[in-house]
């Protein structure tokens, strides 16, 4: 490659689409619709022309947030005039503060179910029909409306629960008037924390009679307890108005008994003019269902056969599971660790239960509750490449399941552009806590020249790795590292594209061990300050030979010499590259170019430079003589450095295991890293002559292909990643017994371009009395 040459509230409405199904009369007469009626020709009622293009449109009386305060139990409304993302909306109604309120009539604290009374008037000054108040399903089972009434069509009704509240229902047509109030009451399952519910209150004008016209007064009766068996009925009643009901059904989607098998409800007596009762009692076959689960109500006019859309609606059955187990994580793209809009997990059990309904992503997150058994997890969005599990993931009881999806945008549409992701978790094996701050990374070995990415547990023990390059290799080197435990490797983990590998776990063991040899860089009696005496020194630049016992780097050089102790915290360095645009702080870094606090103290070992010899602020870097060419990456220097950091004698007498392990947070350039351009080697010697390299941190891939990569940077995190401090962890077992050896890192720049970024730091250098495991 030439390396001169290189160079989406939109706040989701409904995180599905709706389809209205339209209003008929309790009369069982023609709906009363825009076109005919005279009480809605008013100046903001729709003109001929819209009435044409939006048949049977909707409109929107206001859209915002609920917020529940539990401490007074009050529910604050808080509107949002944002509705970028629906189908055939008509007009957005300015919302007034009185339209829409809420009153928390009483709770149950077991199934955390509210009961609310919900006040609502007609903000327009015209008639609206077919008035609903809808939740937004979140996608992560946080909220959800237990008995909605059912006067609209849902777009995927096999899938999605109906969220919606029916406004005036005793009007003819639902008519809505202006300056109406009316009240009405309704269940909604609230997880802890579920803040904000997102809400939309919407009309339509309907156009025609879909039959029948509503379900009603669904009731569950009877319990699931956990592992299985158990009795439910449930009751309803469903309304049509021509008196041609038809066959009504349960569909259990397998999740409490056999697919296919699904439950014909019984019809019982008559209810008011044009209703007929059913009820439909069944066990749980299979322990499925967790929490509130949904169940698929279908009602056909006459059968099946003649009416093959029914109106459908949902009962919830709260399940106990008898424990925590779930799936969770995270999806988002794979080149910037932004969330993606409009994504949906689907969960399919494998192992001969329910599934869990897909999950809508609207922060980049999914949990979804489940029963013990085996998965395959799927994350889909139409300008990304879909990416499911490389294989069924394993769900015990009790148990949190963490896999994440980094998705390619499909402008990666190179075979060699692939990628992939692999998540799993880091804990004790002394009780399973999560250890929290471990640091894992990803190896390729010798092919991609080791360690490509690295990352920290968050609070749940987890990590995960994404924009895997699948191209390179398929098989990969996990490192686990924290100072407490014992140091874990794990072989062979398998990558492939568009796939996620899921459930790459540690279970490290603790343990209690005396370092041999550490150096902190803070205060000390050396003669650089520190713990114990180090040499600096610029060198020639030279290309690594190969054979490993050479006198690589043994030249000095009268020159700038960029290694040094340096205190970051009382002397703050900017890379003045990154405020003048020259260098590219990639999507994830918040660090406005300034070099990273120490991994722990207050000091660190540090290639770089705050001025060049010419006092010009040219800090942060090391570019050392910055020639003025403001093209991307700090092009160029006026010419290549190189220096060596070296320890002073390190005694290993009377030690046979030893592990060698030390913080790196290295920032350098992106093109050509196959080429290994800013070279950082590990080296040590046995008589500070002849050294061999024990690591080489450069990447041998290529990144990510890319415009502009001449102004982003390799970091120990990834291509274009934010750096974060990342462990080497080296057996060096075969210098034990050594009275004396070195240890010496060196960077090479190796040429004058693109050096303008942040360079190598160190910090935290142990020597273990062990090996890995």
């Amino acid at each position: 490659m030439n390396r001169l040459m290189i160079g989406t509230w939109n706040m989701l409405i409904l995180g599905f689409v709706l389809v209205l199904i339209f209003g008929c009369s309790s009369g069982g007469g023609n709906p009363v619709t825009p076109e005919t009626g005279s009480d809605s020709t008013t100046e903001n009622a729709p003109s001929d022309i819209e009435k044409q293009a939006h048949s049977g449109s909707f409109g929107i009386l206001g859209t915002g947030v609920l917020i529940l305060n539990e401490e007074d139990m009050t529910i604050e409304v808080v509107p949002n005039r944002t509705a970028d993302i629906h189908l055939d909306v008509t007009w957005i109604q300015q919302w007034c503060p009185a339209c829409l309120s809420f009153i928390v009539k009483n709770w149950d604290p077991n199934t955390r179910i509210f009961n609310i009374e919900m006040h609502t008037m007609n903000p327009a000054n015209k008639i609206v029909y077919d008035v609903r108040f809808i939740i937004e399903l979140d996608g992560s089972g946080t909220y959800d409306m237990v008995d909605p009434d059912n006067f609209t069509k849902l777009f995927n009704p096999a899938e999605i629960p109906s969220p919606f509240r029916a406004i005036a229902k005793q009007n003819p047509n639902r008519a809505f008037f202006p300056a109406a109030n009316y009240i009405d009451f309704f269940d909604l399952y609230v997880a802890q924390n579920p803040n904000p519910i997102r809400y939309v209150l919407e009309c339509s004008f309907p156009a025609r009679c879909m039959e029948p016209y509503m379900i009603s007064d669904i009731e569950i009766t009877g319990e699931f307890p956990p592992g299985g068996g158990g009795e439910v009925t449930v009751d309803l009643v469903v309304h049509d108005s021509q008196d041609d009901h038809g066959e009504i059904w349960l569909r259990t989607g397998g999740i409490f008994s056999l697919p296919g098998a699904d439950i014909l409800m019984t019809p019982g007596s008559t209810v008011g003019d044009h209703g007929i009762s059913y009820s439909a009692t069944f066990q749980n076959m299979f322990g499925g269902g967790s929490g509130l689960t949904p169940v698929l109500i279908e009602a056909y006019t006459e059968d099946i056969v003649a009416e093959p859309i029914p109106l459908n609606d949902y009962a919830r059955i709260f399940a106990d599971p008898g424990g925590d187990s779930a799936l969770a994580g995270e999806v988002f793209n794979a080149l910037t660790k932004q969330p993606i809009s409009g994504s949906v997990v689907n969960i399919t059990n494998t192992s001969g239960g329910g599934s869990p309904l897909p999950i809508n992503i609207t922060d980049g997150t999914y949990f979804a509750t489940v029963v013990p058994g085996t998965y395959n997890v799927q994350a889909i969005q139409s300008s990304y490449f879909a990416q499911d599990t490389l294989y069924d993931a394993i769900v015990p009881a009790d148990t949190v399941v963490y896999i994440c999806f980094g998705l390619a945008p499909k402008y990666l549409d190179d075979p060699d552009e692939a990628l992939a992701s692999i998540s799993g978790h880091i804990r004790s094996n002394q009780g399973g806590e999560p250890i929290v701050g471990a640091q894992a990374t990803l190896d390729g070995g010798p092919q991609t020249g080791g360690v490509i990415q690295a990352r920290v547990t968050d609070a749940n023990g987890h990590y995960c790795f994404y924009a895997i390059p699948t191209f390179q290799q398929s098989n990969w080197i996990v490192h686990a590292y924290h100072p407490d435990y014992l140091p874990e490797d794990l072989f062979d983990i398998p990558s492939q594209k568009d796939k996620s590998t899921p459930q790459v776990d540690f279970d490290l063991t603790p343990l209690t061990a005396d370092a041999v040899w550490r150096e902190t860089f803070e205060a000390g009696p050396s003669n650089v300050g520190t713990q114990h005496d180090w040499t600096f020194q610029s060198c020639t630049s030279m290309s690594w030979p190969g054979d490993g016992t050479t006198s690589y780097h043994n030249t000095p050089r009268n020159s700038d010499i960029l290694w040094r102790v340096y205190d970051p915290i009382s002397n703050p360095v900017q890379d003045i590259f990154y405020t003048n645009g020259i260098c590219l702080l990639p999507p994830d870094d918040l660090s406005d170019g300034y070099l990273p606090d120490p991994y722990e103290g207050h000091q660190y070992l540090w290639y770089g430079e705050e001025l060049d010899e010419t006092g010009t602020t040219h800090s942060g870097s090391f570019i050392d003589e910055w020639n003025g060419s403001t093209m991307a990456g700090g092009y160029s220097s006026n010419g290549y450095n190189a220096g060596w950091a070296k320890t002073g004698p390190i005694d290993l007498s009377g030690y046979s295991e030893l592990t060698l392990a030390l913080q790196s947070w290295w920032e350098i350039e992106a093109v050509d890293p196959s080429i290994q351009y800013d070279a950082l080697d590990i080296l040590i010697s046995t008589d500070d002559l002849h050294w061999n390299r024990l690591d080489r941190l450069n990447p041998l891939a290529e990144p990510i292909p890319d415009t502009g990569n001449s102004a982003k940077a390799y970091t120990s995190a990834g291509f274009h990643q934010a750096a974060i401090w990342s462990p080497s962890v080296i057996d060096i077992s075969s210098y034990g017994g050594n009275s004396e050896i070195w240890l010496r890192f060196d960077f090479d720049t190796r040429d004058a371009l693109y050096n303008g970024f942040r360079s190598w730091i160190l910090d935290d250098i142990v020597i273990w009395p062990y090996s890995i495991e």
